[in-house]
């Protein structure tokens, strides 16, 4: 029942309305979101599963938002401050498919808790690491997609982050089992130290995790990037591990296909686009 996968960066750089008037090209990876779009639109999912590293963030576990609807602004986002323009997205909340979801996951010791507000319709927050993607692949569908919003304690260690590959598989068993038609999103950016002008400095560590995931794309293999060296992860700085390793879980054993869409570091972090069909990849 997984009908499409993708990896998709959460830059502000990807949506020119965000840009301001020091617009950083980032054109390639603007493209690559705009075929992600296409991709999922032509899946046709009923709902999206997104795991987000910027999300609400429940110690030592993986949160799923369990509101009746998730709704976000970038406005008064620091990135955004020099732009005129903001962008808010609301969508409701696939709570059957949640509950599944940690039920699996418990059944499997995997950490997994779902949070809500006191009054089950009031909102919780859908965060810049959500908007993004979803600008582009979900926000004009008709009928829109419901969502499930997962997010990564960003403090467990690599190691513990296996869970992550556990969760997929648990998305994916869901997902049969329940019979809903689902794509999944892993949105992350790729390592943030590329820039020796930048607050997170330079280390070249940033270059080989985005080559190694840029590899791993390419030769079907996500499980190599297990052995990256757990130092230089930390060096490079990405956000991606985590939702790279449930979408691992997630494909495995599955005939998804996928393809490398896009690559730049065109500032101080690395972003690509990837998507996982049915159908062969290209090239």
């Amino acid at each position: 029942m997984v009908s499409f996968a993708c990896l998709a960066p959460h830059g502000w750089l990807a949506v020119p309305l965000l840009c301001g008037p020091e617009d950083i090209p980032a054109h390639a990876t603007r493209e690559g979101l705009e075929t992600l779009g296409k991709g999922l639109a032509e899946a046709a999912p009923e709902t999206i599963v997104l795991m987000s590293p910027h999300g609400l963030m429940v110690e030592g576990a993986i949160s799923i938002l369990d509101s009746s609807v998730v709704e976000g602004s970038t406005e008064g986002m620091p990135w955004a401050a020099n732009s005129r323009h903001s962008l808010r997205l609301a969508f409701e909340v696939d709570t059957e498919l949640n509950a599944g979801i940690a039920a699996h996951s418990h059944e499997a010791g995997i950490p997994v808790l779902r949070v809500a507000n006191n009054a089950a319709w009031e909102p919780l927050l859908l965060d810049f690491g959500a908007l993004i993607p979803l600008w582009y692949a979900g926000a004009t569908l008709q009928p829109r997609p419901k969502v499930v919003i997962l997010s990564p304690d960003r403090r467990l260690s690599p190691i513990d982050l296996r869970s992550c590959i556990a969760l997929g598989r648990a998305v994916r068993e869901t997902a049969a089992t329940t019979g809903r038609r689902i794509a999944f999103v892993a949105s992350g950016d790729l390592a943030h130290s590329h820039d020796a002008d930048h607050a997170y400095g330079y280390d070249p560590a940033a270059a080989e995790w985005d080559a190694a995931v840029v590899d791993a794309v390419r030769s079907g293999d996500l499980a190599s990037l297990l052995s990256f060296d757990n130092d230089a992860l930390r060096r490079a700085k990405t956000d991606a591990f985590g939702p790279l390793m449930c979408l691992y879980g997630l494909l495995e054993g599955s005939n998804l296909r996928g393809e490398l869409l896009s690559y730049e570091a065109p500032t101080y972090f690395g972003m690509a686009c990837a998507a996982w069909t049915q159908r062969e990849a290209r090239g």
